[in-house]
């Protein structure tokens, strides 16, 4: 993924990024215990994320579902999908298997 425009909700913490690299960004407490994610660390996984997917064939414009819970993994899916120009879906898995289907179908998800 190359750095193109970076005028994207993907790239919401840019100035952050530049200004403040070691603050902490973000604290997850989901699991055993929390975890904090500095703005460097949360820019190099929303990136690296970003890159995932392209290398996996999305690209920009096409429409990726995702299904996450409430934790720092959303945050860095959601994103990072911003940042390759791929459009998130959320869809909630407590869904029945019909409306999930009809979701992901509708919203044309690769």
């Amino acid at each position: 993924m190359s750095d193109r425009t970076h005028n994207n909700l993907g790239y919401w913490c840019s100035a952050a990024v530049a200004a403040y690299p070691d603050h902490v960004a973000m604290i997850d407490l989901c699991g055993d215990r929390e975890r904090k994610v500095t703005y460097r660390e949360l820019d190099d996984r929303l990136t690296r994320f970003a890159n995932l997917i392209a290398s996996a064939g999305l690209r920009p414009g096409d429409r990726m579902a995702m299904a996450i819970g409430n934790r720092f993994e959303f945050v860095e899916v959601m994103y990072g999908a911003m940042r390759a120009g791929v459009v998130p879906v959320p869809i909630n898995t407590k869904q029945g298997a019909d409306t999930l289907d009809y979701i992901v179908r509708n919203a044309d998800c690769r």
